[in-house]
């Protein structure tokens, strides 16, 4: 019962069952159900140059014969992801020359994007950080999780509605399936869940009043439409597609890749052939931002020598975090920490006055006279040690 280490935060995958949930029931309500388009229909892709839009662009053309209108909005006028989507655009022309069509380029649009922001002043921000603090299957702490520009996926799903709207009013082509490369390993980030878009697509399904038009992504399993990134690619390289001039770096106002962020990171390890097998059957925890990368420290793994006359002292830029009757704590580097009962009890003890390891067992056991005493000293000491390897809390040696 005493069990009592640090209770970190629910993993999760972003989605928020209790709106998906509404938004399902509507549809059903309706008589509109996740149902792919039949194979050869027209439909539009958001293009953008990267592994994941780049494979399923192949597989929806090869698997489903869809005729695809491709839509690609720039992000700078030097957006080297253009490259790469006129590259992949002329060998789709020839592979397959009677589903392909003409590229749409829209011209950049101008968006707040994080990589304008400091850290430091997106940290000031504790309610914020919670709210965008995520974990991955294999995590055992929170990130901060930021799309670069958390407004953008909007921003394309309305240019792609124009889009729909352009072919129907202007070329007479009827088109009510917008796919987007988003996959299941990218549902870390707010915007690349299930449930951000079919928000997104139940408002412009109200907003034109049209609800046959839908939004698809390969990680909707109620529409039997689930693909896995290393899937996609695997597919893509069995069909000999070269995946190399795909463009997937963070800074894609540059002429070459970094190769040094998360995102060129995992890109060069999926498609390298020494290890491509090992990492066809590995889930990657998809693309942080690269300030992320900056502020996120990893976990110092250092036994640290506890004894009963150590000295157990509060870290300075360790703030708390009060919601509803959880107490989250968070360090400068956005590592976030929930605390179960006893360890709230141990925080606020530590945090007003340093206290020997020894004077905090007492006041554990004090509290809780009906556990063991041996489990008690344990307990404490275990939790104690998981503080102070994650930087809540400093040890020092008593005199």
């Amino acid at each position: 019962m005493f069990k009592n280490k640090t209770n970190l935060v629910s993993k999760s995958s972003g989605e928020d069952a209790f709106i998906l949930n509404k938004i399902q029931s509507i549809y059903r309500k309706i008589n509109i159900c996740p149902v792919l388009p039949s194979k050869g229909s027209s439909i539009i892709l958001l293009l953008s140059g990267g592994l994941d839009s780049v494979s399923l662009c192949y597989f929806l053309m090869k698997e489903y014969q869809y005729r695809i209108f491709p839509l690609y909005v720039k992000r700078s006028l030097t957006d080297a992801q253009y490259n790469s989507v006129k590259h992949y655009a002329a060998f789709f022309t020839k592979e397959f020359p009677a589903l392909f069509h003409d590229v749409r380029i829209i011209n950049p649009i101008q968006m707040f994007s994080f990589r304008n922001v400091q850290a430091k002043k997106i940290l000031k921000n504790p309610q914020f950080v919670m709210m965008n603090a995520v974990s991955g299957k294999n995590s055992e702490r929170y990130r901060l999780w930021l799309t670069s520009t958390p407004t953008r996926l909007g921003h394309y799903l309305s240019t792609a509605m124009d889009y729909v709207f352009e072919l129907k009013f202007q070329k007479s082509i009827r088109i009510s399936s917008v796919f987007l490369g988003l996959v299941p390993e990218d549902r870390l980030a707010r915007e690349s869940t299930l449930t951000v878009l079919n928000a997104f697509n139940l408002a412009f399904n109200a907003v034109l009043g049209d609800y046959s038009i839908r939004f698809f992504a390969p990680f909707d399993k109620s529409s039997n439409f689930y693909l896995k990134r290393s899937y996609l690619i695997k597919y893509a390289l069995k069909h000999r597609v070269d995946l190399s001039k795909t463009w997937s770096c963070f800074y894609y106002d540059r002429k070459k890749p970094c190769n040094k962020c998360t995102s060129c990171i995992n890109r060069n390890e999926l498609l390298s052939k020494k290890n491509y097998k090992k990492n066809c059957l590995k889930n990657f925890l998809g693309n942080l931002m690269n300030f992320g990368q900056q502020i996120a420290k990893n976990k110092i793994n250092v036994k640290i020598p506890l004894t009963n006359e150590s000295v157990v002292n509060f870290c300075k830029g360790v703030n708390e975090i009060k919601i509803n009757k959880g107490l989250f704590i968070m360090k400068k580097n956005a590592d976030v920490v929930e605390l179960n009962e006893i360890g709230i009890l141990i925080w606020n003890e530590i945090k007003n006055k340093s206290r020997t390891v020894k004077e905090i067992i007492e006041i554990v056991a004090k509290a809780y006279p009906n556990a063991s005493k041996k489990v008690v000293e344990i307990d404490t000491k275990n939790f104690l040690e998981t503080c102070c390897v994650y930087g809540i809390f400093s040890i020092t040696s008593g005199s």
